[in-house]
């Protein structure tokens, strides 16, 4: 029996939650690039003469990706160090993160059947 489409529809959206809960973002770029935050790959390098950071660190595959464009490895000192203050303060929300994943859980699962 297939699975009615409210409750696929739900289930889909509980997964975009879930996702948005165990995975930290901060991206730092100068001017203008494009980073596809939707689709989930990796971003496009920036246009030339542009710059730019990204660090994504995932809890549950305990993976963490950064991407970082040439010149500001050579160059840029402050907007590294500024980059890095900004994933340690995104790193912070992840306890709060995890409690909020817990009580969907126990939500879900206090839930009676068929609710």
């Amino acid at each position: 029996m297939a699975e009615p489409k409210a409750k696929k529809d739900v289930l889909s959206k509980l997964g975009e939650v879930f996702d948005g809960l165990v995975k930290v973002r901060v991206v730092t770029v100068i001017g203008t690039v494009d980073l596809d935050p939707e689709d989930g790959t990796p971003p496009k390098p920036p246009a030339k003469g542009h710059e730019g950071l990204e660090t994504v660190v995932d809890l549950v595959g305990g993976d963490t990706r950064n991407v970082i464009s040439t010149g500001v490895l050579t160059e840029h000192a402050e907007l590294r160090d500024f980059h890095a203050t900004q994933v340690e303060a995104a790193l912070k929300v992840l306890p709060a993160n995890i409690g909020a994943l817990i009580e969907l859980g126990r939500f879900i699962l206090d839930r009676p059947e068929g609710d």
